[in-house]
Parts: C-alpha cells; structure tokens; sequence
C-alpha cells in the first residue's frame, strides 16, 4: 500500500524538501512487503504519475532524512513507460524502457531489500521507499550591472552638428576643386 504524498506534505517539514530540486509528477511513500526475507529479494512496483517527465530528470530518494540519487546498479533498476488512456502497463511489461525518459508517465522501479535504495538498509522482507521523480533546480543566472568605464559613451553628434560638418566637407571640396582647375 502506498500513498501519493503532496507538494505541501514535505514543504511543512523543513527536514524533508530538496531546495537542489522539484518535484515532477508527485513524491510517494510506501513499503513493499514479503513473507520471506533473503538477501538478493528484488521488490518492483509501477508508478503513474501525475505529470510528463522532464527533459532533465533524475529519480530522488529520502533515506535518512536526506536527499540522494537512486543508485541503479544489479537488481535497482528504473525503467518508464507512456501511459494508455491514463493507465499504466502491468509491471514488466514490454513496453517500459530503461531509464527516465521525457514524455512518458509511468515509471517501474526495482529495489532490492537491505540495498542501497531501501529506507530501512535492512534484510528483513520490508522495501520502504520515499522518493519521486525530479527536476534539478536552475538557478537564474546572475545579473549584470553596468559598469562605467569614465568615458562619456557617445557616438553620436546632434543633427544640427552633422549638417554643419558636411556643408564643411562640401565647402572644402568645392574649394580643391576650383584650385586644381584655376
């Protein structure tokens, strides 16, 4: 049994938001349980979520109160899949693909009891999970504030300066022109 956890449920516990990244699609909570306990027992279960996946994405984990990657290696595994009509494929269904990819709306995790990716790092038959798919925040880049470097920056002359300088220009060439002829 698991449960969709809100935006505001973690925001209210200073301890528990990720000010490094954002939420995409809902943080869930849950334990998966076995009757049997063995090391190597691989729990998997398939998530819907409430929104695409990023471009850039990355699965989050809460495990001893801090945030981290999901670590996939051996048997911690993540693959995604589009969603039919709102519904999610069945777990291990040929249409999930490794990794996070952008668009789609279902993911299916596979985590190994006492691993890296179990809350509780114990063998005892009890997966517990808290995470979600994230988005790494991206700060806005800082911005400038002109500086002067003392000079008066112009480039440009009033209109009244430019007329005068080409009725100058125009003079001097009229005057060449009548000296090299005369």
């Amino acid at each position: 049994e698991g449960i969709l956890l809100s935006a505001n449920d973690f925001s209210s516990q200073s301890n528990l938001s990720d000010d490094e990244h954002t939420t995409v699609g809902g943080r869930f909570d849950f334990n998966l349980q076995s009757s049997f306990a063995f090391s190597g027992y691989e729990g998997t279960v398939v998530i819907p979520l409430a929104a695409v996946i990023p471009v850039n994405n990355l699965m989050r984990i809460l495990v001893d109160g801090s945030w981290r990657d999901f670590a996939v290696n051996g048997s911690n595994r993540i693959f995604s899949a589009p969603s039919d009509l709102g519904y999610c494929p069945p777990p291990f269904d040929e249409s999930y693909v490794t990794g996070l990819v952008a668009g789609n709306t279902c993911i299916q995790i596979s985590i190994t009891d006492g691993g890296v990716n179990d809350a509780d790092s114990t063998v005892n038959g009890v997966i517990e999970f808290t995470g979600g798919v994230h988005e790494e925040v991206i700060p806005p880049p800082p911005t400038s504030t002109p500086t002067s470097s003392g000079g008066s920056g112009g480039g440009s002359l009033p209109f009244g300066i430019l007329i005068l300088l080409c009725l100058l220009k125009r003079r001097r060439a009229h005057r060449y022109h009548a000296n090299s002829v005369g």
